[in-house]
Formats: C-alpha cells, sequence, structure tokens
C-alpha cells in the first residue's frame, strides 16, 4: 500500500512538474525574465553602471599666468580624472556648475605664484557641486592628490626636501580599481533575486485570476507536492540563469574566476531557494497579479539594489536600517479583486474577437455612437468621465491595493533616503605597527581617534592582514615599518603603506582619502613637516548648494522621481492587459468610447496617482528631510506634468503591445531597470561610454532628475527647466502615439 501510495505521489509531483516546464517554455515572457533579462542588467552593470570618476568635468580658473601657474595647470590637465576647460573667470563657470554641465570649478588665485615664492602657504579654491555628494568628494580629493603629485614633481626638480611621509596604497583582488569587476558579480546576485522572486510571485496569482486553481485544487495533489512542483522548474531556469551570467562574467567582462566551481553552484541553489519562496508566498497571499508585481518589485528589486551591500556600504547606513537588511518582507494577507466583479475568474474564458470579426466590431462600435456630432460633442465628457471614474476605481477600490499604491512608496521613501549612501562610515581597519616610538603610537592613536572608524583591530603579522582583508573582516589595513620613528626624527623620508580590498573599489579609495588625510595631518606636524609646510599648496574646498554634502540632500530628490516612475508605469502598463487577460477588453471595445477618449481615459488616473505620490514626497522632503527648497514649485509642478505624461505614455505602449499581465510587467521591469541604471541616479552619465550616453537621451528619468534637484538645491532658471521639459514632452508625444496607433489597430 505504501508502495503505490508512494508511486502514486510521484507520478503526481512528474505530471506537476511537467505541466509547469511546458508552461513556462510555452510562455515567451518566462524565456525573457529568465535569459533575456540578465543578459540586460549584466550589459547596463558591466558598461552603464560605473563608479570609475574619471574625465570629470571641471573649470580651471587662472586668475594670473606664470610659469608656475602653467606648470600646475598642465598637471591638472594630463591628469586621467579630470576633464579640464581653463578661463581667466569664474563667472564663466558659475552657471555650468548650477546646471551641471561641470562639477567642480578649480580657482588658482592671482596671487599664487607669489605667495608660492614668499613661503606663505599658497592656496587653491575647489568649487565643486554639492548637489551630487560622491562625486563632489571624488573631485576634491583627486584635486588634492593632483596637486601632491606637483610637489612631489617639483621637489624632485628643484632637489627640494622631500614630503616626510609618503603614503604608498595596494588595492588587492582589483589593482586597477576597475568597477566592472565588483559591480558584474554583484548584479548575478540581483539577476538570480529578480528572476526568482518575479517569475514565482505571478505562477499562483494567474492560476487564481484564470480561476485554474479551484481544478487544481480538487485534483489528489497536496500542498507540498503543489508547492515543490510550482518551485522546480524555475529553479532549473534560475539557476540556468545563472551559469549563463557567470559565463558572461568571464568571457565577455573578463572578471577574475579564482574559486570554486562546486561552491558557487552549492551557494547559489542555496540562495535562489528563498528567493523562489519568497515569490511564492507574494503569489499564494494576493491572488492578484497586479498586486504581486507590486510587491515582487517592492521586496526584490530595491532592497536587493539598495539594501543588500551591492552599492551602498551596509556599515554606513543606520542601525534600524542595518537591522532591515536582515529581515524578509512578508507578503499581505488576500485581498478582494480590485475591480469588485464577482465572476472576474470566469470572464478569462470568453473568446477574445479575432481579425475575421474587425467588420462587425466596427458596425457594433458606429452603432453605439450617438447620431448627431452635436449630441456626440455633448456626451464625450460624460463617456470620458466615467472612464475616468472607472479606472481609479479599479486601482483604488480595494483597500489592500490602495495600501500597495500608497504605504511601501512612502515607506520605501523613509527607508531609501537613509539607507542608499555612498558615503563610508563605521569603517573596520587593520593595524600592523612594527614601530615602536612615538611617531608610529602617535599615528595609531590619531586612526583610533577619528570617528570614521569603528572597529581597529591590531595585528601581529602580516598572515593576519591577509586573512582579515581576504575575509572581509577589514576594507584596509596599514602597516607602519620598523624604522618609522626613527626616519621621521632624523628628517628622512617615510612610506606607510595602505592596503585596501580592491573587491570594494569605491568603498576602498574612500577609505584611503580618509588614512591619506589623517597622515598627512601628521606629516605636518614632523620637523620636516614643518620645515615643508610654507612651500606646501593647500586647498579650500567650497561645497555649493549642500555645503554639508549631507546624502539625503541628493537621495530625496532622485527617490522622488525614482519612485514615481515605478508607480506610474506598473499602474499605466497593466491597465490595458489586465482588461485583455480578464476579458473585459471586448466590452470596452464595443463600448461609445473612441480612442482618443479611451488613451485619455487610461492616462489620466495614472497621472493624478503620480501627482499625488510627487506631492507627498514634497512634503516629506520638506518637513521629515528638512531639505532647502530653493526654486519654484510652479516650474516642479509644471514639469512633472510631463514627466507623468512621459511615462504614461510609455506605460500605455507597453500595456497596447502585451496581451498578458505578465508580459507586461515584464515589459514594464525591462525599461525601468534600464531607466534607473542610466539616468544618472546611480552613477553620473559621464562616467558612462561614450557610445552609451546618447541611449540616455530617450530616458525621462534623466531630465526629471535635473529639474527636482534643481528646484529643491539650486533654483534653476526658468530657462533651464524648459530645456529639460522639451525632452519629457517629446517623449510623451512619439509614445502616446504609438499607444493610439497600436490601440487602433487592435480596435480594427
Amino acid at each position: 500500500m505504501s508502495t503505490s501510495s508512494t508511486s502514486g505521489r510521484m507520478r503526481r509531483f512528474a505530471a506537476l512538474v511537467r505541466k509547469e516546464s511546458y508552461q513556462a517554455m510555452r510562455d515567451p515572457s518566462t524565456t525573457l525574465i529568465a535569459f533575456v533579462l540578465p543578459l540586460i542588467l549584466l550589459f547596463l552593470f558591466g558598461y552603464g553602471v560605473s563608479l570609475d570618476v574619471t574625465r570629470t568635468r571641471v573649470g580651471l580658473v587662472m586668475e594670473e599666468t606664470t610659469p608656475l601657474t602653467q606648470a600646475l595647470a598642465a598637471s591638472f590637465q594630463a591628469s586621467r580624472y579630470f576633464s579640464v576647460t581653463t578661463r581667466q573667470d569664474r563667472r564663466f563657470f558659475e552657471e555650468d556648475l548650477v546646471n551641471g554641465r561641470i562639477r567642480g570649478i578649480l580657482v588658482i588665485p592671482a596671487n599664487f605664484t607669489t605667495d608660492y615664492a614668499a613661503g606663505r602657504r599658497p592656496q587653491i579654491q575647489v568649487i565643486v557641486d554639492g548637489s551630487e555628494p560622491n562625486t563632489a568628494n571624488f573631485v576634491q580629493n583627486y584635486a588634492q592628490g593632483t596637486i601632491a603629485n606637483w610637489e612631489r614633481q617639483r621637489q624632485t626638480l628643484m632637489a627640494e626636501e622631500p614630503s616626510a611621509i609618503t603614503v604608498e596604497q595596494r588595492f588587492w583582488f582589483n589593482p586597477e580599481l576597475t568597477s566592472r569587476y565588483f559591480l558584474v558579480p554583484g548584479s548575478i546576485a540581483i539577476v538570480m533575486t529578480l528572476v526568482g522572486t518575479l517569475l514565482t510571485s505571478l505562477v499562483v496569482a494567474r492560476e487564481w485570476e484564470r480561476g485554474t486553481m479551484e481544478a487544481m485544487m480538487a485534483t489528489p495533489v497536496t500542498a507540498i507536492e503543489l508547492l515543490i512542483g510550482k518551485i522546480f522548474p524555475y529553479f532549473v531556469l534560475g539557476l540556468a540563469a545563472m551559469t549563463l551570467c557567470v559565463l558572461l562574467a568571464v568571457f565577455l567582462f573578463g572578471v577574475p574566476f579564482r574559486g570554486s566551481v562546486l561552491a558557487l553552484y552549492a551557494l547559489s541553489a542555496t540562495f535562489l531557494v528563498p528567493a523562489l519562496g519568497q515569490g511564492l508566498l507574494i503569489s499564494a497571499a494576493t491572488k492578484n497579479q497586479f498586486l504581486a508585481s507590486q510587491l515582487a518589485l517592492i521586496s526584490a528589486f530595491l532592497p536587493a539594489f539598495l539594501l543588500s551591500g551591492f552599492l551602498f556600504e551596509i556599515n554606513s547606513m543606520p542601525v534600524v536600517i542595518q537591522w532591515i537588511t536582515y529581515i524578509v518582507p512578508r507578503a499581505i494577507p488576500d485581498p478582494q479583486p480590485a475591480d469588485r466583479l464577482p465572476c472576474r475568474r470566469h470572464l478569462a474564458d470568453v473568446p477574445a474577437c479575432d481579425g475575421r470579426h474587425a467588420p462587425d466590431r466596427r458596425r457594433f462600435l458606429r452603432a453605439g455612437r450617438p447620431q448627431h456630432a452635436q449630441e456626440d460633442r455633448m456626451m464625450w465628457w460624460t463617456r470620458l468621465r466615467a472612464l475616468i471614474v472607472k479606472e481609479l476605481l479599479a486601482v483604488l477600490r480595494d483597500p489592500k491595493g490602495r495600501a500597495i499604491l500608497i504605504g511601501p512608496p512612502i515607506l520605501q521613501l523613509l527607508v531609501f533616503s537613509y539607507a542608499a549612501t555612498l558615503e563610508v562610515r563605521n569603517v573596520d581597519v587593520m593595524i600592523l605597527n612594527r614601530d615602536s616610538g612615538h611617531w608610529g603610537q602617535e599615528l595609531v592613536e590619531r586612526i583610533e581617534g577619528s570617528p570614521t572608524f569603528r572597529r581597529i583591530d591590531i595585528a601581529a603579522n602580516p598572515d593576519q592582514v591577509r586573512q582579515a582583508i581576504d575575509n572581509q573582516a577589514v576594507i584596509a589595513a596599514i602597516e607602519i615599518s620598523p624604522d618609522f620613528s626613527r626616519n621621521i626624527e632624523a628628517g628622512t623620508a617615510v612610506d606607510l603603506q595602505i592596503i585596501l580590498d580592491g573587491r570594494r573599489s569605491n568603498a576602498s579609495q574612500i577609505v584611503s582619502g580618509y588614512l591619506t588625510q589623517i597622515a598627512a595631518g601628521l606629516a605636518a606636524e614632523t620637523p620636516a613637516g614643518k620645515r615643508a609646510a610654507a612651500r606646501a599648496v593647500s586647498t579650500i574646498p567650497r561645497n555649493w548648494f549642500n555645503p554639508n554634502l549631507i546624502y539625503q540632500w541628493f537621495m530625496v530628490p532622485n527617490l522622488i522621481a525614482s519612485i514615481a516612475l515605478l508607480i506610474g508605469l506598473i499602474v499605466t502598463a497593466l491597465s490595458i492587459a489586465r482588461e485583455r487577460e480578464l476579458g473585459t477588453f471586448d466590452q470596452l471595445m464595443v463600448s461609445p468610447l473612441r480612442v482618443h477618449e479611451i488613451l485619455i481615459g487610461k492616462l489620466v488616473p495614472p497621472m493624478m496617482i503620480g501627482l499625488f505620490h510627487i506631492t507627498a514626497y514634497i512634503l516629506a522632503a520638506l518637513f521629515i528631510f528638512e531639505l532647502p527648497l530653493r526654486g519654484s514649485l510652479f516650474l516642479l509642478y509644471g514639469s512633472a506634468l510631463f514627466y507623468l505624461a512621459s511615462v504614461v505614455g510609455i506605460g500605455l505602449f507597453i500595456s497596447a503591445l502585451s496581451m498578458t499581465q505578465q508580459q507586461a510587467i515584464l515589459g514594464a521591469f525591462l525599461f525601468m531597470v534600464p531607466a534607473m541604471l542610466l539616468s544618472g541616479f546611480a552613477t553620473p552619465i559621464e562616467n558612462m561610454p561614450d557610445w552609451l550616453q546618447p541611449v540616455t537621451l530617450v530616458n525621462p528619468l534623466r531630465y526629471f532628475l535635473i529639474v527636482v534637484k534643481g528646484v529643491f538645491l539650486k533654483d534653476i532658471s526658468l530657462a533651464e527647466v524648459v530645456n529639460q521639459t522639451i525632452p519629457l514632452l517629446m517623449i510623451a508625444i512619439v509614445t502616446l502615439s504609438a499607444a493610439a496607433w497600436l490601440f487602433r489597430r487592435r480596435l480594427e
């Protein structure tokens, strides 16, 4: 009896796995999510997102022209980190800095040569765009590094006394600090999260909406068999997607592979199971593809992108946010149908009309229209208003749907504003102090007294340093040589070695800057440093628009535009696809509504929801995060209307192109992820390859980000707002026209 029961279970399980596999293979959207989406993401993270700050556009103001200042200017122009434009008056660059066309202004004052010759410590002013704090820090650090290199070269040529302490940096695992080696492996984990969660989040919900889940429950299949049968095919797809990503990372992007293949697959399989389980939990709890897709994006993509340590250091986040990174978000309870249609699960059984019935469809449309033009003009507003009310009710009538559209976006703004920071704090470092003198101990005490460092480990030998960096227990190690104090007292140059973890290229460069500043402060107090202090060139940093380089001032405006894009795109992309899949699209086609009326009726509700979100975010930015509002709200809302129109136009185009909700969700996601990565949100556009930068010109998020940050922080002019709004208008016209053309073809 037990053998027969086991055999029956195996047959049921095999049949269920076969059924899910056939369904996955026959659905092109599944193939796109499993294989095309990873290709796009790896391509974007490999080429589009770059933490390598190279060729940053800066303006160089030379208020005097002498051989000394020309030599210093030549050092800036030769640096691989700067793209320099030279003028003699800083007023030429001020408007460019406000409008974001340059990232900084370097000012060599008129008395530079005189002060240098007289030993009065000449100064160079470094003015940076504080609305981009990470780039501002890099501009300041690279400017100081360029000046330091120029001084060392001059000391060598003039046979002057060298600096007391020379910092020697060694970046392990990634000597050239290529951010691709860091971003591409990290993106594989994000791809697996998305593939697992996004695929399975729609599996059960789709069956509930189509009415096939009741038939499934009437079979002898148990809950465990159903659960495993649903997961197994997508588990295989997830591993296949991971294999594809690894092959591309190694052979296309040249990422070194130094570990064990078996360990990689074991960890990937372990990682994939909870991701699949999360998606299946969302799908079973919501029983609604719209809500399931929203929760999947909220609980998978954004946390994986912002809260995983992929781009932003977890140690730098507030403690409460660090706790959140260990919590798996819960799914919401079973909602009621969003449209309140009691027979909605059976509407999918109504066959859709095909092209052979097009003449009858047009006859029905003509029959439903008013016979007189005057009456038609009087009734168009009644029809349009009814459609707008219907669309709003379909989205907002369900309490759970309202909770998904209102609660999580506000929560994302609050959480991600504090979590997403490129500032590096609470750093763990290690010190190998082989010196028993005063200066070595003084350096250790200064590092321990810095608020940047959380834990200072003392190593006894180089093996402990190697093990700590290999295991990522620390990000940097400082090695103090045995003759450190003796050489300083003797007035000879001494090297200080700093070993950094190149796998975290962005954070390691910032930590290197912190440690170099501490070493420079110590060097200034040494006998040789005091003698050289009069000749040393100092920099005066000035942070425009964000004097304290507060990252919330950068992140909150970005999130205002990004979350509005996410909500508006998903709501719009599912509007027509949901009606087509549930069978109500045929009812809409035989109504008296015309094509432009349907498009306007589909356009207005998402724009109203988007304006509500933008208003809520603006209030939160002003009263919770205390951002300054230096520009005009009228300009911000005017640009927001065109931004939302372009987003909704893209969503309607995707919706008109899709036959099912899953295809619409995939289409929205395939646009949304590149839009966020290629907008200047994660990294500046000028860091991207030259051949990729023109692609960003069709991205509406790129333009609205400039407007939002400009209105909040810079008080940008009306002309600049118009310059950024015109592309939004053009995108809206093109996408809405394309959606109308597709929709008209569906009708005919």
